[in-house]
Order: C-alpha cells, then structure tokens, then sequence
C-alpha cells in the first residue's frame, strides 16, 4: 500500500428500493405513513410487520388455491433487521396493540363461559372417578366418558406468544384451533429455538410443520396432543448480530427454518430524526381505522374445514407469469441459481400475500381473488426479494467494506492513529457484522489500497497477537482525519 497515495474508490453497492406502501391495502396505508411520519422511521419497518399483523390476524381463516392441487396457507414469517434505538419496540407494539386489545376484550366477555364449561367437565370427571373400581356401573361410567368426550376443555385466547418452548407452543396451538403468534420485538425466540431450554438440542419441527399447515401430533405419557392443520405467524425484530447467527446456524439453514423467513432491513434515520411531531389528529385517525381493521379480522371464524379463496382468470394469468419468471431466475446461470432454496418459496409467499391483501380489503372468503391483489403481492415480493439478497449477501448489495471503512476512519479519529490492532477492530465491528463480512470487507480494503496488514515480530509473548493494520494516510488526510497529535 502506497501511504501517499489515494485507494482505488469502492464501488458503491446499489441503493435498495423503497418498500412500496402504495400496494398495501388503504387503511394499512395509510397507517404505515403515520408510523413513519411519528416514529421517525422509514416506511419498510411498518409496512413489512403490517404483513406479519395480517397473517397473525388472517391465518386459518382460509386457504388460497393457486391450482387444484396447490394451494397454500395464509401464514407468514417474516424477521425485521436493525440495530438499537431504531424505534422497534415503539412501532412494535404500536401495531401489536389492537391484537392485545382484542384477546383482553374476548377473555373479559367470555371468562364466566369459560369457566362455568370447565367446571361442568371437571364435575364429569369427579362423578366419573367416583364410579371407578365400584361394580354394575359400567353403563354409567360409559355415559360419563362420552359426556366428557362432547364436553371439549375452554381455554382463556391466547394468540400471540413471545418467547415459548415447543412444547408450550404446541399447547397453545391446540388451545386455539391450531394456530398461534410469535409476535416479538427482540430475536430470543431464535435462541429457544436453537436449543436454550433443551440442553442446546435445536427442535425446530414445529416451526417447519407450522409454516405448512401440517398436522402436529405429541405422545405424552398423561395425555396425546394431535392437531391436524397447525399454522404458525412468526414477525419478529432482530438486530444485526441476531440475523449473522440465524444465517451461521446450520441447523436453521439445513432444514430449511432460514429459507421460510421474509426479511426487510430498513435504513436508518438515526442522527438525521428531530422532535417535530406531525398532525396528531392524524395518527389518531389512522390507528382507529387500523384498529377496528385488525379486530375484525381477527374476529372472522376459524375453520378446518378446507375453505379456499380461488382467484379470477386475470389473477390466475398474472400469477401464471410471475411463477415463469422466478422459475426462469431459479435456472443454470439465472440470476437466484445458488440460492433456489431461498427464492424456490417466492411462488407460494405471493400467493399468501395476495390473500391477505384480499382479506384486508373485502372481508369475504368467497369473493375470488382480483388482478389488482394479485399485482400488489407481486409488486410486494419483489421489493422482498431485493432485500433478501441484501440478506444473503449478493455482490451488488455487500455493504460491508463500505461499513468497515466507516468504522475505521472514525476509530483513527478518535484515537489520532492510522495504526490500529486487529483485536480493537474486531471489538468495535464485531456487533454489526458477522464474521464472513468482516473477512470480504477486509480482503476488499486491502486489495483496494485502504489498509495494510502489519504482523508483530514473533516472540514467545505475542503469539496470539493478530498483528495491526495500517488505514491509508492519504485517505484518512481527505477525511479531515489529524494523525499523532489532538487537533
């Protein structure tokens, strides 16, 4: 590295398109502006956990058949990246609420029902065990078990979790006709599912046969639990650190637990936000249209039985052709070859938004679906399909050296240096990227003549030392950057 002169520029990755909020349904809309108008966030960290709210709100309600013998579910999982004082939490339970306000309301309306049926059954049961062991009363021990069979328990609603075991969460999907919510502002339940409370045994089955609607069936030496059509919304906020490991764990990866995620990193507004709040009469307006929205949604019926929502001829035709094209991508030399793992899901992920959408707008399970659903989830995907190759770390998207760079000239700053140890670097970087973008970023500022790696002499006392590198002087010069004194 020549310290005089300055580094060939990096290319500068691709600026991500925004999230098209246009395409949501109205009332989301404009709810989606109002958060980020309020928050000071971009639009894509509401709107892309609007879809996740819709699911919660939406799944087992119906099915949507794409052919006779494809249809999907209209469940969804999808993991919001960004890194603290970001606003998760605010707009998380901004969006959260309506749901919690609606189980409060049932369980309030429902508590002496609920509690008057099990005491009925537990009364069943006592007359039953009273019987037991006494002869000539068979017939009336039949009868009591046939009562107690028809007497099903009742549960309080629990629809949205935050952090489960499986086993807890497989309770609660059979308490609530086979489907739940794991609606959460930090990434734990990653670590749940990795193992935390199962000596480090990752058991993500439930999550695989949840994403499907596949039946769930436990034996338990007390008792067996079989759910025929289990169905699992997953909306979740991570940081950064949380999305390397998700990706790193083989476990996820190789069973395809990664693949079924949507992801949406949204840039940052933090340093650029100001304390000016918007019309407050209009963010009031637009939560309460949101609100009775997501309550009548969740207050449709739950079914089993195979209840679809078929699509027109226009939408069949655009679907027809979008399938085609991500097929096409999905080719030898296609633009998602390596990754058909990922995009081989993109199919089935319109369809489920394309019924959401539906719902959101109509609120009618036998209206088929439009064109002009089926165009928004299109329109939808791909945006999210531009944010999973971010994700995954597509040429044309690796911020990494960009981000490296950034930290190193504000390290050299602060320290009045442009020597700097692998050990402080790794410390200061280690929170935003994962190890394998740390090792492109570094390979790509060497190659372009930004640093210099330096490695100690050896001696019995530095053998674990990883050596320093040198940041380019010309480089940190046009930075404003003074070296060996305080300015």
């Amino acid at each position: 590295m020549d310290n005089n002169k300055m580094p060939i520029p990096l290319n500068r990755a691709n600026i991500l398109p925004r999230f098209p909020v246009e395409y949501l349904p109205p009332v989301i809309a404009d709810f989606v502006n109002a958060i980020s108008e309020n928050f000071k966030v971009y639009p894509e960290m509401p709107a892309a956990y609007s879809l996740a709210i819709l699911s919660l709100c939406c799944q087992q309600k119906a099915r949507i058949r794409a052919t006779v013998t494809w249809a999907e579910e209209l469940n969804l999982y999808v993991c919001i990246v960004a890194d603290p004082s970001e606003m998760k939490s605010p707009v998380f339970n901004t969006m959260i609420e309506p749901v919690r306000e609606y189980v409060a309301d049932y369980n309030k309306e429902h508590a002496t029902e609920i509690a008057t049926a099990n005491d009925i059954r537990d009364s069943l049961i006592m007359q039953k065990n009273q019987l037991k062991g006494k002869s000539g009363n068979e017939a009336e021990i039949r009868r009591l078990n046939e009562e107690i069979s028809n007497t099903q328990s009742a549960h309080l609603l629990r629809l949205i979790t935050t952090d489960s075991t499986n086993e807890a969460l497989i309770e609660m999907m059979e308490e609530n006709n086979g489907s739940v919510g794991i609606m959460c502002d930090e990434g734990g339940i990653f670590q749940v599912a990795g193992g935390l409370y199962s000596d480090s045994q990752s058991n993500i089955n439930c999550y695989l046969c949840g994403y499907d609607g596949q039946g769930i069936f436990v034996n338990r030496k007390t008792r067996n639990i079989d759910i025929p059509r289990a169905t699992i919304t997953m909306g979740v906020f991570c940081q950064k650190k949380v999305l390397a490991d998700i990706m790193s764990n083989t476990s996820f990866t190789g069973k395809g637990l990664t693949q079924r995620f949507m992801y949406c990193m949204p840039e940052s507004k933090v340093g650029t936000r100001t304390l000016i709040e918007p019309s407050p009469q209009k963010f009031i307006e637009a939560r309460e249209k949101y609100s009775e929205l997501v309550k009548n949604l969740l207050a449709m019926p739950m079914t089993n039985k195979n209840i679809y929502l078929n699509l027109t001829p226009e939408a069949r035709n655009a679907f027809a052709s979008y399938y085609s094209v991500i097929e096409g991508r999905m080719s030898n030399g296609g633009e998602y070859e390596d990754f058909h793992d990922y995009f081989g899901k993109f199919a089935g992920r319109t369809l489920r938004i394309a019924g959401l959408i539906h719902l959101a707008k109509y609120m009618d399970i036998n209206r088929p679906v439009d064109l002009e659903s089926m165009t928004s989830a299109y329109v939808i995907m791909e945006y999210l399909a531009e944010q999973t190759k971010m994700v995954l770390g597509y040429e044309n998207y690796n911020v990494s050296a960009e981000k490296l760079l950034e930290k190193l000239v504000d390290m050299c700053r602060k320290k009045h240096t442009d020597l700097l140890t692998v050990r402080e670097i790794n410390k200061k970087v280690r929170s935003c990227l994962s190890k394998e973008q740390f090792d492109d970023a570094i390979e790509k500022l060497e190659i372009k003549g930004y640093i210099a790696h330096i490695m100690p002499e050896k001696s019995r006392y530095n053998n674990r030392n990883l050596g320093s590198y040198l940041v380019n002087r010309a480089w940190l010069n046009s930075k404003g950057v003074t070296i060996g004194q305080n300015p």
